[in-house]
């Protein structure tokens, strides 16, 4: 699974129509990922305060947005999300100096991976024999 362009990131943000009085709404969006199984993108965001980052669920059939996953919540490490990529039924998401992960379907944080002297990742990929890059 690739992360999408830019273009496909303002594709998604414009057709989506994310109304601005919506829980779940684009205020720094970093990237965007189509979710096959559930047919929905996945966009990652970073507010522009600084605060948590989070991730937005949005249906390409009706525009829903719904938030997915969110570094202000309880449980939830996001700080700075960046690329993501899906690897059977974990999303992993570059956040700064660590790859977080997250349970797809249930949408539980599960143990991130540091990687030792990165500070700003900024996109992780999913190879077709189970490694991430």
């Amino acid at each position: 699974m690739k992360t999408r362009s830019w273009a496909a990131l303002c594709a998604v943000a414009l057709l989506a129509g994310c109304a601005q009085d919506e829980p779940a709404k684009f205020t720094s969006p970093t990237a965007a990922l189509h979710d096959p199984v559930d047919d929905v993108y996945l966009v990652a965001n970073m507010r522009p305060d600084g605060g948590a980052g989070y991730i937005v669920s949005v249906s390409p059939e009706d525009g829903t947005c719904r938030m997915w996953g969110d570094g202000a919540a309880t449980g939830v490490d996001l700080r700075q999300p960046r690329g993501m990529a899906l690897q059977g039924d974990v999303l992993w998401v570059a956040d700064g100096g660590e790859l977080r992960r997250f349970d797809r379907r249930t949408r539980a944080a599960l143990p991130s991976v540091a990687v030792a002297g990165a500070e700003y990742l900024w996109d992780v990929a999913a190879g077709p024999d189970g490694s991430v890059y």
